[in-house]
């Protein structure tokens, strides 16, 4: 593998007598290069020293871009061009950024957010075939495999950085600014992970869009299940730049055990003879939030008075627990390792959320690891988590979310559902099953094998991906046909290395279709298809549009690399 400088010098570029030189700058030296030479340094800058050597190899022979690279390490080994530091060796294990990884590295026992112990779990295993680098403010090993380091978080100390590492990707497992501010900075695949399809109230989608914009052609969304996908594509065009990558679950914690031995235990625990006393239990697993359905999991327990309601949750401070109804036990916030016993206590687990977050729920999984059947709305990720391991109860709902409700659901529905289950003894053996299958086929070893599979496809897509740099020009011309003068735009045959591949010296185009191509120039054709939704008069002749200009840069990349 080739070295990698820790910083990159201020290099200049210019010709003399036919002949390419690099002034170094900060090495106070002027050298002349090869033609070659001096386009690998140049692209280097952009997209690191890997990728411009391969970028140069599809330009020259295989032969001299070999000699390019070993001219430029021979340079830097010398003192020009780069202050190396520190070279990255030949590595059979993928190198991942991860920012915001620190806060995952931990393990507490305590914690209750879905996204956080899944993004924990996932990078667990990533580590397991990855080596993860968290930005922090000093150099240490946090957990195996996974090395902090400090990094510059400006524009300039980020490129610097990627310049200095041979990473394979980026890995953005929250949501926050660091998505755009690294899509812009790395030269390298950026994969961010939506864990739910619009948060709370929608305020995820507006940041969505603003990272979609930004993505360029070696970038990706993951995302746990199918409902995200299909959430966004009502405001997108590209929805292959999303791809389903399902969480997992720990099965060597959550697996079934003797429902009478884990009610006895639990009776015990929470000093409750009840629930050793035959009576059906209807659990509840989760955050007891109204939006997460505490209301609904209330007035059911109301409606089916003959069955215990267990709830395995920590108390929200704003929700009264005292107004609860008399055959509902409230067992508080347990360790993680106590929670299969409380698990395995449940006939029934009801999960009730209505927030616009539920794209996977980690809850139902572990409890389907259980053995338990979950009852679940039809919204969301759910009936895709549950399959045939669980029933979906009809929902209704909302095109806006009002509060943090995405939708509603009937309490006497619910009841009704719960009631049929418990008296149907052996349909509820059927769905013990198949919960347990279901759990069982999706692990955390395969969700990490799934995005560090993903970032080398897009390695390779990143490499391949088109560029445009003929010239566009805006002008008016008289139709042939009406003979009346109409705008028009121009596309000129003569890109930025002075050829003329195609046919004819110029082409008359739509004003959209100059304003697609001029903008690919400059933007990704994410921000492109932003416009053209803007200007064109429908989504189909915006993608149309869009479909065009890309199809054009695709055909003549060959020619329209500068």
């Amino acid at each position: 593998m080739t070295s990698s400088p820790d910083e990159t010098h201020r290099l200049h570029r210019f010709t003399h007598g036919g002949q390419e030189y690099i002034a170094d700058l900060d090495a106070g030296e002027c050298v002349q290069v090869s033609e070659p030479v001096a386009e690998l340094l140049a692209a280097r800058e952009a997209v690191g020293f890997d990728v411009a050597r391969d970028e140069i190899a599809t330009r020259y022979s295989e032969e001299e871009a070999e000699t390019a690279a070993d001219a430029v390490n021979a340079g830097v080994a010398r003192g020009l061009f780069a202050s190396v530091t520190g070279r990255v060796e030949s590595r059979d294990r993928p190198l991942i950024l991860v920012p915001q990884g620190a806060q995952v590295a931990q393990d507490s026992q305590f914690e209750t957010g879905g996204a956080f112990l899944s993004a924990r779990r996932l990078l667990g295993a990533m580590a397991e075939q990855a080596t993860l680098v968290v930005p922090g403010s000093r150099r240490a090993r946090i957990a195996e495999r996974v090395i902090e380091t400090p990094v510059d978080p400006s524009p300039d100390g980020l490129r610097r950085h990627f310049l200095a590492h041979a990473y394979d990707g980026v890995f953005v497992w929250a949501f926050h600014e660091d998505a755009r501010r690294y899509l812009q900075a790395a030269n390298v695949p950026v994969v961010s992970r939506i864990f739910s399809p619009r948060g709370h109230n929608g305020h995820l989608m507006n940041e969505v869009f603003r990272v979609y914009a930004a993505m360029g052609e070696g970038d990706a969304f993951v995302t746990p299940s199918r409902s995200v996908v299909d959430f966004y594509s009502d405001y997108v065009l590209d929805t292959d730049c999303f791809h389903v990558v399902r969480n997992g679950v720990d099965t060597e914690l959550f697996h079934p055990m003797p429902a009478r031995e884990a009610r006895r235990q639990v009776a015990a625990a929470l000093d409750d003879p009840r629930i050793a006393s035959g009576a059906p239990i209807v659990g509840y697993f989760s955050r007891f939030q109204v939006e997460k359905g505490a209301e609904v999991f209330a007035r059911v327990a109301s409606l089916v008075p003959d069955a215990l309601f267990l709830i395995v949750a920590p108390h929200h401070p704003t929700y009264a627990m005292d107004g609860l109804p008399p055959n509902v036990v409230h067992a508080g916030h347990q360790p993680r390792e106590s929670l299969p016993v409380y698990l395995n206590s449940f006939d029934l687990h009801c999960f009730p959320s209505l927030i616009g977050e539920e794209s996977f729920g980690n809850a139902l999984m572990e409890a389907m690891a259980c053995g338990i059947p979950p009852v679940v709305p039809d919204m969301d990720g759910l009936p895709d988590t549950v399959g045939e391991g669980g029933v979906v109860v009809l929902s209704e709902r909302y095109e806006h979310d009002i509060g943090s409700f995405a939708a509603g659901v009937s309490p006497a529905a619910y009841a009704r559902v719960v009631r049929e289950l418990l008296r149907d003894g052996p349909r509820l053996a059927a769905l013990r099953a198949k919960a347990l299958e279901q759990a069982r086929s999706w692990t955390w070893t395969a969700a990490a094998n799934s995005i560090l599979g993903l970032f080398a496809e897009l390695r390779g897509r990143r490499s391949m991906a088109p560029r445009n740099r003929y010239m566009v020009r805006f002008s008016a011309r008289q139709s042939h046909a009406t003979r009346q003068v109409e705008p028009c735009s121009l596309l000129i045959n003569y890109n930025d290395q002075g050829q003329c591949p195609l046919a004819m010296h110029h082409y008359h185009h739509t004003v959209l279709d100059g304003v697609a191509l001029r903008m690919l120039r400059g933007h990704t054709p994410h921000e492109v298809e932003a416009v053209l939704l803007d200007a064109c008069g429908s989504r189909k002749e915006a993608a149309a549009t869009l479909a065009r200009a890309l199809g054009y840069c695709e055909a003549t990349s060959a020619w329209g690399v500068s």
